[in-house]
Parts: structure tokens; sequence; C-alpha cells
């Protein structure tokens, strides 16, 4: 979203728990309620849903370093041109 752009008001019905989950990130973030549940959202509609779509998976880096490490370079770069190519 732009900085300039004008923001819109609407309301939501959201269970008490995940509101209380939220505030308390919001405080450990150092920012406002609104401004986290703006930045959550953002993240859903630019990222996160675009990502899942896409196919891919939130995966630890630590499995990843392991897979990798078990590849030779040869292997990993194979994967990786045949990953271009679809």
């Amino acid at each position: 979203m732009r900085k300039h752009e004008t923001k819109k008001s609407i309301s939501f019905r959201i269970e008490p728990g995940i509101l209380e989950k939220l505030g308390k990130a919001a405080k450990e973030d150092h920012t406002t309620l609104n401004s986290f549940v703006n930045q959550v959202l953002s993240d859903h509609a630019y990222w996160d849903r675009p990502a899942k779509t896409a196919g891919w998976i939130l995966m630890k880096q630590e499995i990843v370093r392991s897979m990798l490490d078990s590849l030779s370079q040869n292997e990993i770069r194979k994967i990786a041109l045949a990953q271009q190519r679809k």
C-alpha cells in the first residue's frame, strides 16, 4: 500500500483469543494494534497467499541447510537447472 493512499475503515468480529494474541504481538513489536493488523493483512495479501498459490512451503532453515549439505554442488546445479526449465 502506498503511504499517501487514503485508508478506509471497516469493522470485523474477532474471537477474543485471537485479538489477545494480536495485541500481545503488537506490543512485542512496539507498535499499535492497528499498524500490526495492517501489516499482517498486507503480508497475507502480497506474500503469503501468492506464495502458497505458487506451491511454496514454510520450512525451518536448519532443515533446508541439512538437505542442501547432503547434496553435492553438481546435484544442486542439476536441481536448479531443472527448475529453471519449468
